[in-house]
């Protein structure tokens, strides 16, 4: 199940490290004149160990991540090379973070703050 949702090499350790659950939303948060899109992920892992492992993966960069939620017919964000990210983990379960400005008016510290507060403060949905 988890493994369909994930990319890279994040695809390959969910492959041979199970996980329990995977959750995915999208929300648009607005701040100030920064307006962005924030993809959360809330993977449950099995083992803590697993978890431990996978954020790890996650948090360097170039190895992949659960993938996004598609954006709304018609919505488009801006692209960016590096999306603000964060993550967190709460025993079996790691929650991650992508923001990416829906406006070109939007700084990047503006995003950084946004996913990381998104992490701080996301629960696993139930």
């Amino acid at each position: 199940m988890c493994v369909a949702d994930a990319r890279g090499e994040v695809r390959k350790f969910l492959a041979t490290h199970p996980c329990e659950s995977v959750y995915r939303a999208l929300f648009e948060v607005r701040r100030g004149d920064v307006a962005a899109v924030v993809a959360v992920a809330w993977i449950e892992m099995v083992q803590e160990s697993d978890a431990t492992e996978l954020k790890a993966l996650v948090d360097r960069p170039e190895t992949g991540n659960v993938n996004q939620l598609p954006l709304p017919r018609g919505q488009e964000v801006v692209e960016v090379v590096d999306p603000a990210y964060a993550s967190r983990q709460r025993g079996r379960l790691v929650v991650t973070v992508e923001a990416q400005p829906v406006a070109v008016t939007a700084s990047q510290r503006g995003l950084e703050q946004i996913a990381e507060e998104a992490a701080d403060t996301a629960s696993r949905p139930e």
